[in-house]
């Protein structure tokens, strides 16, 4: 799977599992665009790939001869891990205390991603959650001068490339035994 199938598979799944989960008004997208212009006012998780992609062990071969073409097909399979971190927004409104915090935000998004149908719509794809790491709190200075809080978290997702790579077959062998 490469990195837009995963993201785009990702994205959908947490979604679907917020809105089910009684926040579907939570927008999730992708930090660091470049025509993104400043942040959302609406309750936002943003994520970002903090990591770049790991190879776990080394790829694993199957070859099969093709009898039609006369060619050697090799499918090779990477097992890789990708990690992603969430951060959470809101607006926070002090008369309106129905509203979603950031802090809110992120544990239920925590509680999706290590849900059971999270899961198994990934591992339905080819994908699997590997770890979540527990929300760590950060306050920053808004471009408005307010102070105001911004959770993260981070996780791992397991995945797998497959390429698949075609080339003549052998036709044949010559022995040839020699005197030293």
């Amino acid at each position: 799977m490469k990195e837009n199938e995963l993201k785009a598979l990702m994205r959908a799944t947490l979604i679907a599992g917020l809105a089910s989960a009684g926040y579907a008004g939570i927008k999730v997208k992708q930090s660091y665009q470049p025509t993104t212009q400043g942040r959302e006012n609406a309750p936002t998780l943003y994520y970002a790939q903090i990591l770049p992609t790991q190879k776990v062990g080394k790829p694993w071969h199957i070859q099969e001869y093709d009898v039609t073409t006369d060619d050697i097909i090799t499918t090779q399979v990477q097992n890789l891990l990708t990690t992603y971190q969430i951060q959470a927004t809101a607006p926070v409104s002090v008369t309106d205390t129905s509203l979603p915090t950031p802090g809110d935000i992120a544990l239920a998004a925590t509680q999706v991603i290590e849900s059971w149908p999270f899961i198994a719509a990934l591992q339905a794809k080819g994908a699997g959650v590997c770890n979540t790491t527990a929300i760590r709190p950060m306050q920053v200075q808004n471009d408005m001068d307010q102070f105001e809080d911004i959770p993260s978290f981070d996780f791992t997702l397991a995945h797998q490339d497959i390429i698949i790579l075609t080339g003549p077959a052998l036709q044949g062998t010559e022995l040839n035994i020699q005197r030293v």
